[in-house]
């Protein structure tokens, strides 16, 4: 009983990790992609778009 127990634990934190990484991930991509929009303007400003 107990090492089931263990086991389900183990695959909640695996989890847990798993959405962790993804929502780094998607945090990361919408910083660049903000960053990116930004440099961008910035171009287009300096070069009278």
């Amino acid at each position: 009983m107990g090492t089931n127990q263990t086991h389900i634990r183990l695959k909640v934190v695996q989890i847990q990790l798993l959405v962790g990484n993804k929502m780094d991930n998607f945090l990361f991509q919408a910083h660049v992609e903000v960053a990116l929009k930004k440099r961008k303007r910035l171009f287009e400003r300096e070069n009278g778009f």
